[in-house]
């Protein structure tokens, strides 16, 4: 069992609940505001962004590729050596190399000599998992072990790992973090004589990703000339998940200043002003941690819906 993992202080026997998806694009700018924090020197805030992704991966309804995971798994290792557990540093680093290779290090992206040391010092380790079984996932589906396809429990012992049971279109149905080769046995089944990869299935790449906008405001929202005019008479339903704020189905991505500013146009043509105030704090408070700010989100989706 892996211990000093960025997780709840107190173990939870269940999941807890998931109240919205939470979406590769919200882990990306997650990763981007943890760099800000490293950069910062700010660890402690670092570690909260890391331990609330964490926390929100098993709401991942999206295929997790081994860049991704690479990325946080060297930011935990990162953090975990700078709070000195020397231990579990060593395992999210060696899963980082694993998924990543031997990706460059970003320029940007402090780290000591006593760090790198320890990086260049991780070795092939032992890989071990349940004899006799194979992942359990639907016909024409998959199990992907940190982002990759695996029909044998057969994983890299004391290693954190991410798991995904995914379905014959390619959607996960299952997204769960297990401790070394302790792999779940309840996503555990018969021995498969032969498998091999559906044919959704693409060997993923380990080139390096920043975030990326989940989407951006519908053209039939800007006049001709390029201005923003209001979309909507009366506003029925208001959703948010992610870095995309969906307003009577319309979709606006606010991921980036660009969209941000455009969505707010929007709202300040459509007389929304109260909303779009609640808006800029919103995204004030996530610019610092892409977690924070639900109050002044939900007062947002408020004044959406009742001043239409």
């Amino acid at each position: 069992m892996l211990t000093g993992l960025l997780v709840p202080a107190v173990a939870k026997a269940e999941e807890p609940p998931c109240f919205g998806l939470f979406y590769i694009s919200e882990w990306q700018l997650a990763m981007d505001a943890a760099d800000r924090a490293i950069q910062d020197a700010d660890i402690p805030l670092a570690k909260t962004i890391l331990g609330q992704s964490y926390d929100a991966m098993h709401c991942v309804h999206e295929v997790i590729l081994p860049r991704d995971l690479g990325r946080f798994a060297r930011q935990m290792s990162l953090v975990e050596f700078d709070l000195k557990n020397r231990d579990q540093a060593a395992q999210w680093g060696q899963l980082a190399r694993d998924a990543m290779g031997e990706q460059s290090w970003p320029e940007d992206l402090p780290r000591s000599e006593a760090f790198v040391e320890m990086t260049e010092g991780l070795g092939s380790l032992q890989k071990a998992g349940p004899e006799g079984k194979s992942f359990d996932y639907p016909k024409g589906g998959a199990a992907l072990v940190d982002g990759r396809f695996r029909d044998k429990p057969l994983v890299t012992v004391t290693v954190p790992h991410l798991v995904q049971i995914v379905d014959r279109k390619g959607s996960p149905k299952t997204t769960r973090w297990f401790d070394g080769a302790a792999v779940p046995t309840d996503l555990l089944g018969e021995l498969h004589d032969e498998a091999s990869p559906p044919d959704w299935y693409v060997e993923p790449s380990t080139m390096p990703v920043r975030s990326s906008e989940p989407g951006s405001a519908s053209v039939s929202q800007l006049a001709d000339g390029g201005t923003p005019r209001c979309p909507w008479k009366k506003v029925k339903k208001v959703e948010v998940a992610g870095s995309t704020v969906q307003v009577n189905g319309d979709r606006y991505g606010v991921g980036d200043s660009r969209a941000q500013n455009l969505f707010l146009d929007v709202l300040n043509a459509c007389s929304a002003h109260e909303a779009a105030g609640r808006f800029r704090k919103w995204q004030e408070a996530r610019a610092k941690n892409p977690f924070d700010g639900a109050k002044e989100r939900d007062a947002m989706v408020r004044a959406l819906l009742e001043g239409s």
